[in-house]
């Protein structure tokens, strides 16, 4: 093996490492692997749907939606963190808040990694930039992936 390849090796070996310890975190509080969770929407249904409805009619209308898939990026800053879910359909931007979800599921969110699956339920609004969003009042992780998406790598990283 070359010493480039060896190293991208030992560094996946790390992650993957990090990623058991968590996963045997969240074995000692709860099942990792519910299989209890029912999905209502496709992100790209949601987003042809409701993709250009204004903000203001959002709002009124207080459109639920259960959508789940793979996590693909997260930004865990302020109040409010975001992120992106796709399944099999596209990608969704999800916004996790203490206020909406609760201190317990955003500090559990902090936690997870690009490639985790998870199950958000919420409402769906328009962010200041105008981007369609769903406001998780609930989030569960249903998979934790030991290893990150293929692109993890190529990308350079992964959450920001």
């Amino acid at each position: 093996m070359t010493e480039p390849k060896k190293r991208v090796a030992a560094e996946e070996d790390v992650v993957v490492a990090e990623r058991r310890a968590k996963l045997a975190r969240t074995r000692a509080v709860s099942n990792p692997y519910p299989n209890d969770f029912s999905r209502t929407h496709m992100a790209l249904r949601v987003k042809a749907k409701y993709g250009e409805t204004p903000g203001e009619e959002l709002e009124r209308q207080q459109v639920a939606v259960t959508i789940a898939g793979r996590l693909m990026s997260k930004r865990v800053v302020g109040e409010t963190s975001f992120g992106i879910v796709e399944d099999v359909s596209g990608p969704i931007q999800i916004a996790v808040s203490g206020d909406a979800a609760g201190k317990a599921s955003r500090a559990a969110y902090a936690q997870w990694d690009s490639g985790d699956i998870v199950g958000v339920e919420g409402i769906l609004y328009r962010t200041a930039d105008g981007e369609l969003t769903i406001r998780a009042h609930s989030i569960r992780l249903l998979v934790k992936a030991l290893r990150p998406p293929e692109d993890y790598a190529r990308d350079g990283g992964g959450d920001a």
